[in-house]
């Protein structure tokens, strides 16, 4: 027994140590043993043979240490097929540590910020010339919120707007319409997942432009609407609708709210009299 011992204590060092330094395996039984002790973090038991002295020995849980975590059973699998090419390094993760860095990666949080940041600043950027080119020289200058607006509804209103509009509203449109074409025959649950490329571009298309069709007819409820501010919303709303699909809702979030946090700036610093 003092050889398995042997080979279960350099096993855990290897664990330990995340396989950076340790010696590899040098026969067929001691790779057998990586093998069983990867496959124990599975079962209750493990049987090892050792083919030169014709010995068989079962271990359990309670033998040796087990590999609690998904890395350190990679760590010992990298090991393990290590021992069989010529690599003189093996690559180790430690996924525990980044699980988030993973997670911003997995749903491309950091290119959403960036394009939705690039996009707000693009819609502002259009009401500005609206404003300048059209509405001023027009004298339709106006405040539709009564100079009663605050920084709080004009960010919690483009967050609920866009989770309604393009989180909800625009993947249902899209659903229905392709249900009613029979380009897709049953229920899927990941209908809001708009990037799947399995939907079909005219019909989301054409359900962004009745979505964004939706969005501009609400701002009708304004005090004083001008079309030419409904127009607008309706075409931004259609652009935030492609960037919905092809990166992200958070991306339109991030859009919207950068619109209407320099709008509102704007609105307080022109003495609230348009947004």
């Amino acid at each position: 027994m003092k050889k398995y011992t042997l080979i279960i204590a350099i096993c855990c060092s290897l664990v330990t140590q995340y396989a950076k330094s340790a010696p590899l395996p040098k026969n067929e039984d001691e790779l057998s043993t990586l093998h069983a002790l990867v496959n124990m973090t599975l079962t209750d038991s493990v049987t090892i043979e050792d083919k030169e002295s014709n010995i068989t020995v079962v271990l359990t849980k309670s033998d040796a240490p087990l590999l609690k975590t998904e890395d350190e059973l990679s760590t010992l699998h990298a090991v393990t097929n290590m021992s069989l090419t010529d690599s003189d390094s093996v690559n180790t993760e430690d996924k525990e540590p980044y699980k988030i860095v993973g997670f911003i990666k997995r749903y491309n949080i950091d290119k959403q910020i960036y394009y939705g940041l690039l996009l707000g600043a693009i819609h502002f950027t259009q009401y500005r010339i609206l404003y300048f080119c059209i509405l001023r020289p027009l004298s339709l200058v106006h405040d539709p919120y009564d100079g009663k607006l605050t920084f709080v509804e004009a960010v919690t209103g483009a967050i609920i707007e866009e989770a309604i509009f393009n989180g909800l509203l625009l993947p249902l449109i899209n659903y229905s319409i392709e249900l009613a074409t029979n380009s897709s025959t049953k229920f899927d649950e990941k209908i809001f997942t708009l990037s799947n490329n399995h939907h079909d571009k005219k019909i989301f298309i054409m359900s962004n432009i009745i979505k964004s069709t939706a969005f501009g007819l609400l701002h009708l409820a304004n005090k004083n609407p001008l079309m030419a501010q409904v127009l607008i919303s309706m075409i931004n709303s259609f652009v935030r609708g492609q960037f919905t699909k092809h990166y992200g809702l958070l991306s339109a979030t991030v859009a919207h709210v950068t619109l209407n946090s320099m709008g509102y700036l704007v609105y307080i610093y022109s003495g609230r009299e348009h947004f």
